[in-house]
Formats: structure tokens, C-alpha cells, sequence
């Protein structure tokens, strides 16, 4: 079960080919925060598909910025 105040880590791989993350944190919604080590925005189909299926606005969603990765290791750096 999913409660109030429950936080879910989520690694998420993007075409097999870079790790991203999300840190999902359940309110009355669900409050999103995407974290990516190249610090790009999330991709817009990618954003369409956490709206549909978790229910959520922009108003939830977030990037948080991170130090900028330094080797081709986004999946070491994300964790």
C-alpha cells in the first residue's frame, strides 16, 4: 500500500541507453520529482505518460538539478 507521505525511488532507463530517476512522494496526489545526471529536461512524451498514468499536472512535477555527471556512468551517479 501506498500511504500518505510514502516516498517511492524509481531508476527508470531511457531507450537502454541512460538511467534517469524519479522520486515519487504520495499527498493527496502524487508529487513527482525527475532527476537526470546530464541535467536534460525530461522528455515531453516520457512527462505525457507519468500525467496519464499516475494522474498528475505540471504543478506535481519537478527537475531537480544535480551536479552535472562527469564520466559516461548516469546509472552509478543517479543511485
Amino acid at each position: 500500500d501506498i500511504t500518505e507521505n510514502s516516498l517511492i525511488l524509481i531508476p527508470y532507463n531511457i531507450g537502454n541507453k541512460h538511467w534517469v530517476g524519479f522520486i515519487l512522494r504520495k499527498t493527496d496526489s502524487f508529487e513527482v520529482v525527475y532527476i537526470d545526471p546530464e541535467n536534460n529536461p525530461i522528455d515531453s512524451a516520457l512527462l505525457s505518460d507519468l500525467e496519464q498514468s499516475l494522474g498528475i499536472e505540471k504543478h506535481d512535477f519537478q527537475q531537480k538539478l544535480v551536479v552535472t555527471q562527469k564520466y559516461n556512468n548516469c546509472g552509478s551517479e543517479l543511485i
